[in-house]
């Protein structure tokens, strides 16, 4: 008898834990999903929202933007907003160590072309000649991203930054204006899609410091 309602109880605590688990699942979570997404492709397609919207009340993309017809009529299903301005559409070139997986080139392939593929010390070269015009950004895909950051930013073409986090790539832009973002091969593709997409869109600067020391 005793055993009979101590698994009462031990049933109805496992229900419990399991209630809370669901009401805090992070598919209701609205702080852990952006309400805005911004998209800078020149063509937004299906393919280009995928697995993108989730918690997402607006999408926000380039005023110039072509919208194909079943992107436009997802977002309406879905009730999502459609927004067109404010999003800067920087020229960025993709590099990718040869260590890196098929999965990843694939996630960051984008109108610019696929990853090309390159040893640091080429890329770096490569890096340098391509942000020699101050409009060019560059993505460098590696499994070492803060030794090849360091490395990047002993170049004096070169800014280089390895977020986290988007915060931590905001606070990069308008501080001293990236130009090179050095992201972690092993990440999931969503969490490298999000990362270039705010790059490519986010609007520069440097302050005052950081502009006497360019």
């Amino acid at each position: 008898m005793a055993n009979s309602r101590q698994q009462l109880d031990l049933d109805a605590i496992v229900q419990e834990v399991v209630r809370r688990l669901v009401e805090r699942s992070p598919a209701d979570s609205p702080g852990d999903c952006e309400a805005e997404l911004l998209v800078a492709d020149r063509v937004i397609s299906l393919a280009t929202l995928e697995n993108r919207l989730q918690g997402v009340q607006r999408v926000r993309i380039d005023a110039v933007a072509v919208v194909t017809p079943a992107a436009r009529d997802e977002l309406a299903q879905r009730k999502i907003q459609l927004l067109r301005g404010g999003v800067v559409s920087a020229d960025c070139r993709i590099f990718c160590d040869p260590q890196t997986s098929s999965t990843s080139r694939r996630a960051l392939s984008n109108a610019e072309g696929a990853c090309v593929e390159l040893d640091l010390a080429t890329a770096i070269r490569s890096l340098h000649d391509a942000t020699a015009d101050r409009r060019t950004r560059c993505i460098w895909l590696t499994s070492r991203p803060a030794a090849s950051a360091c490395l990047m930013n002993r170049n004096p073409n070169l800014r280089a930054v390895a977020p986290a986090a988007v915060e931590q790539l905001d606070e990069a832009m308008s501080t001293f204006d990236a130009n090179v973002c050095v992201l972690d091969s092993r990440w999931t593709a969503d969490r490298l899609r999000r990362l270039v997409e705010r790059f490519r869109s986010a609007a520069g600067d440097c302050n005052d410091e950081f502009e006497s020391l360019r």
